[in-house]
């Protein structure tokens, strides 16, 4: 994401555009932080205890992040950049999937109090996905044509 020697990642801009948080190990474990997008500015760290995962309330006035099995909620002063202390909303949730890139898989309802998360099913194994090629000849094959009147081309 940045020219860094860090790992830097899963950028989130907020709804006016004027913010960027995004995750960086630069502190030795992962962080969320938060700069301004216009000008290169102060940044100022949204996050404590490790934080990934960031995402914008649609006002803007609030970020959340997931720290561990958790999700958090930080006030966000879209005007000044101010961040208020972490707050957690969700507690114990280690079911809740996670992406191998670290991106979000939940979001939040423009109030903040509603959040839409995608459950892992423990144990489930892994998933088969079967694509059919040329799946209309396959099926001309199975079933007989019906005509307007009908009859299968059969009768």
């Amino acid at each position: 994401m940045f020219a860094t020697s860090y790992d830097d990642r899963s950028p989130a801009v907020s709804p006016d555009g004027g913010w960027l948080a995004y995750v960086s190990d630069e502190s030795g474990e992962d962080e969320v932080y938060v700069l301004p997008t216009g000008e290169l500015g102060t940044r100022v760290t949204a996050s404590t205890n490790c934080g990934t995962e960031p995402v914008s309330r649609s006002d803007g006035c609030q970020l959340f992040y997931r720290s561990a099995d958790d999700l958090m909620a930080v006030a966000f002063d879209p005007v000044s950049g101010a961040v208020g202390a972490p707050e957690c909303v969700i507690t114990g949730r280690p079911d809740l999937l996670r992406t191998p890139q670290g991106n979000p898989n939940y979001d939040v309802s423009p109030d903040g109090r509603r959040f839409l998360m995608i459950q892992q099913v423990v144990g489930s194994g892994p998933i088969d996905l079967q694509v059919v090629l040329n799946w209309d000849e396959e099926l001309r094959a199975r079933v007989p044509a019906v005509g307007a009147d009908g009859r299968t081309a059969v009768e």
